[in-house]
């Protein structure tokens, strides 16, 4: 059984109330590539499939603290994904979402709920009035730091679908969940 690692609810909507649009700001975030403007740009062989797999040159790109700095520094400029440091940008392949949410963990704060989702690779984020679902053919996906995108991966969808209501949305029956005073689609129900 994994340890589930302690989440500071009133640290985590802090640091999303302190963000400018999708840019964390400089002082939360250890790798402040929105501040670097390095002059060689170039293509690096480094795909991230649908199946979130990472290949670099071809090979399954399996050392996690590689991926996990890799996770950090990248971005999402014009659709084009790059991962970025002080004296080079990379551009990468990535056929759908970098990232994929893991697990979630529900939290409370001054009595009003949260959930908390924790993606691979990227810092955990809070749904609330800032952070909702966005659907794409059905999918949820959610969008973090530096316009990168998450999507729920099976097991989360189906526990986040067990905790959810469901709810008229512009006439439709939706799956919602709710957190932070809010409704988040999770998608349509189908008949």
């Amino acid at each position: 059984m994994s340890q589930v690692p302690d989440i500071d609810i009133k640290r985590l909507l802090a640091e999303q109330a302190q963000q400018v649009g999708d840019d964390a700001p400089a002082a939360l975030d250890p790798y402040p590539v929105e501040r670097w403007h390095p002059e060689r740009v170039y293509d690096l062989p480094l795909e991230i499939s649908a199946d979130n797999t990472w290949h670099y040159r071809g090979a399954p790109l399996t050392r996690e603290p590689t991926r996990q700095v890799f996770g950090r520094i990248m971005s999402c400029e014009d659709g084009q994904h790059y991962l970025t440091t002080p004296v080079e940008k990379a551009r990468i392949e990535v056929a759908d979402a970098p990232f994929q949410i893991l697990t979630f963990h529900r939290l409370s704060e001054n009595g009003t709920e949260f959930l908390a989702l924790q993606p691979d690779y990227a810092p955990a984020v809070v749904l609330d009035a800032s952070r909702t679902f966005e659907l794409h053919d059905g999918v949820p996906y959610l969008t973090l730091h530096r316009n990168l995108r998450a999507r729920l991966s099976r097991s989360v969808f189906y526990q986040l679908t067990e905790l959810s209501t469901v709810e008229d949305v512009d006439g439709r029956a939706c799956a919602v969940v709710h957190s932070g005073g809010r409704s988040h689609v999770l998608g349509p129900i189908e008949a």
